[in-house]
């Protein structure tokens, strides 16, 4: 019997870290490759993203579709490149809108983490909006949409399985919203989604990111007001923080820089990247206002330039520990110093596990002596809203689920409460359409839903649940599992310090130890207390060890067991257990 499946790698239960993949038959294909942002406290790692070995060696993949440009999507393309290179197998080829494939093969460019990714530049293929392709028996339809990136596009399936006699269908919304307001390219809405003209699909795998938000999405067109009246009663220097994939919010912020007579200044590598990408591909010709006349420049220009006639975007609002925003909070950008007239504006909403680098951020702009208007508090100054969400509220979702009035609904891309919520608003609408309640999926990172064909309708025959699916870790300068070891020395480190236990072969000890408390004042006295406690200790241990060790040399295993003894023995002590390294001098 041939069956459907479908496996959700990440982007379920959390916002980002987008890749799942669909399976028809024998055709599998892949959807998505992006990365989770670290917290800069998080024992050094920047970012995660899904472990694809599995879906590399046991399900190779020829085809790789990519919905749209933002980091969540693509940004572990050159990761997954990368492993192919270190498995030695033939790479996929990644079908992308032209946008996020200018931004992937830009980011190829540059990579130094992931080794080997460049061999595969030519597997990064550019796919125009609305174009069909065919993948083995599988026909795939992109279907632009309209989102906070330009050439986003959702995926329509059609697979005709040889036992049946009608095709299954299946719609991913992708990321989507439906904006109302006429824009350049001409992008439509709620009639896109009638992918298959009359016929109802499948399955419906919908955004559900704010699905506990009622209403509909504020348009990306309706925020421009309020930016202007803003900047305008600005009297220094104003830096506008968003994301630098927002092509056509970018535009519109370069235009609106004429009107309002201030020079305009691009700052930061990735907002630059871009802007210039954008341009190439002619996106201010097709799809958002004309910036040909706008004059961009760098920050050593534009601080020659009175600080009432500057404006200066730049990316960050997410609290990145490298960004120019972070660099201005703490006084490290070597062409702005921030001053009590500049104003610092979010035209950005908080991703959900941002709040505290968010709230860092802010503070620290505060104290650097700026003006910062964010959230409801820079609505209120600007007399309306001054950021436009990417993702389709309640009453738009309800609008998409009535009128394709699929016969299964999954929610993805979003949190578990925004799955469930989303499930919520299927289980009232479908009652229209006599969608039953076991027909909705609400499922986390790792589950593996498969169905198969009764009777002309899919059911789910088999669900798979992996709660901890494994994950790979980005590091500065290098990338590890999320299973190895070595993290876990990196917690016990920074929750109970370290301590470092040396024997020699004559019972004399040397004890280091570092970051269980501060040194000085009265720590000191504790440390004299424990360095001597832990003395004794190995002390008494000593004619013990020298009748382990009389007929061979120290082993790992033995100095690990001695760590684990002094850990206990010092947490009795302390009510603290740190990381200790016991190392046992041969004679």
């Amino acid at each position: 019997m041939n069956s459907f499946s479908w496996w959700a790698l990440g982007g379920l239960g959390e916002v980002g870290m987008n890749c799942m993949l669909f399976k028809f038959g024998d055709t599998v294909i892949p959807v998505d490759a992006g990365i989770l942002f670290a917290d800069a406290n998080d024992f050094g790692i920047e970012a995660l993203y899904p472990d694809f070995d599995e879906l590399l060696l046991t399900h190779k993949p020829k085809f790789w579709l990519v919905t749209h440009a933002h980091e969540d999507h693509i940004g572990a393309v050159s990761a997954v490149l990368s492993r192919c290179h270190e498995l030695n197998i033939d790479a996929p080829e990644f079908l992308a809108p032209p946008f996020a494939a200018a931004l992937i093969r830009e980011r190829l460019r540059e990579e130094y983490r992931f080794k080997g990714a460049m061999n595969f530049y030519d597997k990064i293929k550019s796919v125009e909006p609305d174009s069909k392709w065919q993948i083995n028996d599988v026909s795939a339809h992109f279907i632009e949409t309209r989102h906070s990136t330009i050439d986003t596009c959702s995926l329509a399936f059609e697979w005709t399985e040889p036992e049946s006699d009608r095709p299954l269908r299946v719609v991913h919304t992708a990321d989507f919203k439906l904006d109302a307001a006429k824009f350049e390219d001409g992008v439509k809405t709620v009639d896109i989604y009638r992918a298959f003209g009359s016929e109802n699909p499948d399955f419906l795998f919908i955004d559900s990111t704010n699905s506990e938000r009622p209403g509909h999405s504020v348009s990306e067109k309706d925020i421009l007001p309020g930016l202007e009246r803003l900047i305008s009663a600005q009297t220094g220097r104003v830096f506008v923080t968003l994301f630098s994939s927002n092509v056509y919010r970018l535009a519109s912020l370069a235009a609106l820089s004429q009107r309002v007579g201030r020079h305009l200044c691009l700052a930061g590598r990735s907002m630059q990247t871009a802007f210039r990408v954008a341009g190439e591909l002619g996106v201010f010709k097709r799809a958002a206002p004309d910036v040909s006349k706008t004059v961009i420049l760098d920050a050593a220009e534009i601080s020659s330039h009175p600080p009432e006639k500057q404006l200066v975007l730049c990316s960050g609002s997410q609290g990145e520990f490298r960004s120019v925003l972070a660099k201005l909070a703490c006084d490290q950008h070597p062409h702005f110093v921030l001053q009590p007239e500049d104003a610092v504006i979010f035209s950005s909403k908080m991703i959900p596990g941002n709040e505290k680098a968010v709230s860092r951020l802010i503070n620290g702009l505060l104290r650097q002596g700026a003006k910062v208007f964010w959230g409801d508090y820079a609505k209120a100054h600007a007399g309306g809203p001054i950021h436009a969400s990417g993702h389709a509220r309640s009453e738009e979702l309800r609008m998409v689920m009535e009128s394709l009035r699929p016969k299964h609904i999954v929610p993805v891309h979003g949190e578990l409460r925004q799955l469930r919520a989303c499930a919520e608003i299927a289980e009232v609408i479908g009652i229209k359409w006599g969608l039953e309640r076991s027909h909705i999926h609400v499922v986390e990172n790792g589950t593996r839903l498969e169905f198969s064909a009764e009777q002309g309708d899919w059911e789910l025959s088999d669900k798979e649940i992996n709660p901890t699916p494994p994950r790979m870790l980005r590091f500065e300068n290098f990338v590890s599992q999320s299973r190895d070891p070595f993290l876990m020395v990196r917690k016990k480190v920074a929750q109970g310090g370290l301590i470092v236990v040396s024997l020699d072969a004559f019972g004399r000890s040397r004890v280091n130890i570092s970051g269980m408390l501060p040194h000085g004042g009265k720590q000191e006295k504790f440390h004299e207390a424990l360095a001597e406690e832990i003395s004794d200790w190995v002390h008494a241990k000593f004619k013990m060890l020298q009748r382990e060790l009389a007929f061979r040399e120290p082993s790992p295993a033995m100095e690990n067991d001695l760590s684990e003894d002094l850990a206990r023995h010092v947490r009795r002590f302390t009510g603290v257990r740190p990381y200790i390294l016991f190392h046992l001098m041969p004679e």
